[in-house]
């Protein structure tokens, strides 16, 4: 799985990529994909490396699907036929590739105790290949499952609740792990906390791949010259694997850690652009290991610019510098308990009516949009107990799948029990703390009572 990966969520659909205007020319690189994909702008010198189906490297690991992809790497799910097992290959930009390694806790970190391969992302082994775009490092690693952040996608997909606690007590756990070994990870957020899968994996062949996902779908690559993308692009770019899409369940409830690339004592020096920093890096704070317990729940804007902490909007929602009101303000309107109280939860039925009483299911006629359509057929039922799609759920005779009549969900789902609620509050009110003097720690934060 990518250290630094963004899977394909369930909201809507990105448009297709195309260079603008004014800055497009003959050799622009784009796809018309239906489907997310990493930016094609950057197979040149010193970017991507072009892969393809069957390619084989180090003369041993052939590509068989595509795991994810971030801003400096692609992951390749290949087959090892040396050993007879599956490998996530990890091919670094070229750019990119000489200061990697440095970069890796894993392989350059002075612990105190090593860290535990069942919670962290450790490298099999690493290898050099030279491509149209410039040399790359390759990374070996073991195959893992979505991050939970492409699992969790507002109300298009959500997680269980007890799958919730079970996962973030062993985020908890790792994170105490780190802290432990003096490491502050910078980036602790939901979009590096991937799912380990079964032990069994390396016992399903090509074949089965195929069997349980289906045929890797492509999409051609293009030049707006009309001339072959190669040397530096693929022919065509793939849609990522999705487990959720196969019958059979090859998750588990055991998480690992990925992105340990960026790691330091004091997350003020984090780099990577546009992720979610602890919001202790827009005031003078000794940061660290309590940015990471902050960054564990939250996700905080980055880098906004001094002035648009205080831009107004009027009605229509457009910024005014002079004047002009906020649309709203969210803690004059919502309390944090009546928030909390507001999280919902999944029905025991597929049909509902705005009670949230069961009623017989009613026929509902499909959409000319396909993708809507998708949106109402709900997970395989191997995956209940992970997570469930709440766009499956028929509420007083229609599907709710889009924003604008979500209040819907709101008000027939049930929700948060009044017992749980009230210690959920507790567990976020020590989080969500502006000193991080006064944050809890990792190691408190394991033992608060909404995890056990």
């Amino acid at each position: 799985m990518d250290l630094d990966v963004v899977t394909e969520m369930d909201g809507m659909m990105p448009p297709p990529y195309r260079p603008s205007e004014s800055d497009r020319d003959d050799e622009s690189v784009y796809c018309l994909c239906p489907f997310d994909t990493e930016d094609l702008e950057d197979y040149e010198p010193g970017g991507f490396h072009p892969v393809h189906l069957g390619d084989t490297y180090d003369n041993r690991y052939k590509v068989v699907h595509k795991l994810g992809f971030g801003g400096f790497s692609i992951v390749w799910l290949a087959r090892d036929p040396d050993k007879q097992q599956w490998v996530a290959l990890k091919i670094i930009k070229a750019n990119e590739s000489p200061t990697y390694e440095s970069r890796s806790v894993v392989t350059n970190h002075k612990h105190v105790h090593p860290l535990d391969p069942r919670l962290f992302a450790m490298p099999i082994r690493n290898f050099w290949i030279d491509g149209p775009n410039g040399r790359h490092l390759c990374i070996v690693l073991p195959v893992l499952g979505p991050n939970l952040s492409s699992l969790s996608t507002g109300f298009f997909s959500r997680l269980q609740p007890a799958f919730v606690k079970t996962v973030s007590l062993q985020a908890g756990q790792a994170l105490v792990a780190l802290h432990a070994n003096g490491i502050c990870h910078g980036d602790f957020t939901a979009n590096n906390i991937a799912l380990r899968l079964v032990v069994g994996l390396n016992g399903y062949d090509e074949a089965d791949i195929v069997g349980l996902f289906g045929e890797p779908q492509k999409s051609p690559v293009m030049l707006y010259s009309g001339k072959s993308p190669r040397p530096h692009a693929p022919d065509y770019s793939l849609r990522l694997l999705d487990f959720r899409s196969s019958t059979t369940n090859l998750l588990t409830d055991k998480v690992c850690i990925i992105d340990l690339t960026n790691p330091s004592p004091r997350a003020r020096h984090q780099t990577v652009p546009g992720y979610p920093r602890s919001e202790d890096l827009f005031f003078d704070y000794d940061t660290g290991t309590p940015a990471d317990v902050l960054q564990q729940i939250a996700k905080t804007i980055d880098g906004l610019h001094e002035e648009w902490r205080w831009t107004r909007f009027d009605d229509d929602g457009r910024a005014v510098l002079e004047g002009g009101e906020p649309i709203y303000l969210a803690e004059e309107t919502t309390s944090p308990e009546e928030q909390i109280q507001g999280i919902f939860d999944e029905p025991h039925t597929r049909s509902i009516n705005l009670e949230g009483e069961d009623v017989e299911p009613v026929d509902v006629p499909l959409t000319v949009f396909e993708e809507f359509n998708l949106r109402r057929v709900p997970y395989p039922e191997v995956f209940g107990e992970i997570i469930w799609k709440p766009t499956a759920v028929c509420i007083d005779g229609g599907f709710v799948i889009g924003y604008e009549n979500v209040e819907l969900m709101a008000k027939a789902f049930p929700k948060i029990s009044a017992e749980e609620g009230p210690v959920l509050r507790d567990l976020l009110s020590k989080i969500f703390v502006h000193d991080p003097a006064h944050r809890i720690k990792a190691e408190d934060l394991v033992r608060h009572s909404w995890f056990h």
